[in-house]
């Protein structure tokens, strides 16, 4: 299915403070403050994933990897998300930011509210499952929506991609096999079609990723 991979961001450097870099300072007194500035603009729950590369944590790290991250739900909730990925073998009790992401050096999920909450956390052995549960509660907590709703009407947008992708695909191919006039004319046409819809889809996209947040629904 299409774009179902994670687009992780990273925290900001602990070590930088004055001169070219002093645009990431950080704020000490919440975890949305030790995020990449880049990332701070964003008013969503935040997923940070802690990776080790321990040889006792290469299991966890694989299931991780390859079944927790690439599960469908899992993947579509990060959209609604700042996601980091950060060291967890670093994460030690001496580094900066030990307060947020105290824990052991093992993968581990930590999900905090959009204004810098601990939700909850996993470590070891996350399943899909657990992960996806976590995630849908803090989404809960800020969100006016049904999550499993909203997650078929995504599904729907992204089987839409797919379809059009593979008939855009066909289309390249009949233009290399026909090359007459009227083939011409007719794909031309059938590439506009395809493009009106394209676009549609991303509309529809854009729109699921643009949820009401409870507390603006209150005040409305």
């Amino acid at each position: 299915m299409a774009k179902l991979t994670i687009e992780w961001g990273k925290l900001a450097s602990p070590t930088v403070t004055t001169g070219k870099g002093a645009a990431e300072v950080t704020d000490m007194s919440n975890v949305r403050g030790v995020l990449d500035p880049s990332l701070r603009q964003y008013e969503r729950p935040i997923l940070v994933y802690l990776e080790s590369a321990r040889a006792e944590s290469k299991t966890d790290k694989e299931n991780i990897d390859t079944t927790t991250l690439k599960d469908e739900r899992v993947a579509l909730s990060a959209k609604l998300f700042t996601a980091v990925k950060a060291n967890a073998d670093e994460m030690t009790q001496d580094h900066p930011y030990w307060k947020f992401f105290e824990g052991p050096a093992r993968p581990r999920f930590m999900v905090f509210s959009s204004q810098g909450e601990l939700i909850g956390k996993l470590e070891g052995k996350v399943s899909p499952t657990k992960l996806s549960d976590l995630m849908k509660r803090a989404l809960h907590d800020e969100f006016a929506f049904s999550f499993d709703r909203w997650v078929k009407d995504y599904q729907k947008v992204l089987t839409g991609i797919d379809k059009l992708e593979g008939l855009k695909k066909a289309l390249d191919q009949k233009a290399e096999r026909d090359t007459s006039t009227s083939a011409k004319r007719e794909i031309a046409e059938r590439r506009e079609k395809l493009e009106a819809e394209s676009s549609a889809l991303a509309a529809e996209e854009k729109k699921l990723l643009e949820l009401k947040r409870k507390d603006a629904v209150a005040k409305g």
